[in-house]
């Protein structure tokens, strides 16, 4: 089951962010943490970039991109988790630099940078994507 108004995107294109219908809500304390050692093909950077939206209830993460930033909320709170510099580099694109929330009402794990690698991992297969 998808979410009610979650945007899809024209044919050929980018999801338009999710945070201009005020469902996602920015990092309240947000701190640098440690980036996973990865490089995308252009294939997982594309799917990167068409954005993680919840199929279920039980689906946890939203993500989209704007001007190489990657950005990473809980489905269910709208709570932006992590943010993520994204950068081209020889044979495709890497994650540069990223900011963790650290406040502790929102997201203990965020510093977690193996938790921080698994999601990634999910929005480069695909995972969440609906066309």
């Amino acid at each position: 089951m998808l979410l009610p108004g979650w945007a899809f995107p024209e044919p050929g294109g980018v999801r338009p962010a999710p945070e201009r219908e005020g469902r996602l809500k920015p990092m309240l304390l947000p701190r640098a943490c440690p980036v996973p050692d990865v490089v995308w093909t252009d294939e997982e950077w594309q799917r990167i970039r068409a954005g993680l939206r919840p199929r279920e209830m039980e689906d946890k993460w939203v993500s989209h991109t704007a001007e190489g930033v990657l950005r990473l909320h809980r489905s269910w709170t709208g709570f932006e988790i992590w943010s993520v510099r994204v950068t081209p580099v020889r044979g495709g694109w890497r994650p540069g630099s990223a900011l963790a929330e650290a406040h502790p009402d929102r997201f203990r794990g965020a510093a977690d940078p193996e938790l921080l690698a698994r999601v990634l991992g999910l929005a480069a297969r695909g995972y969440g994507w609906r066309p």
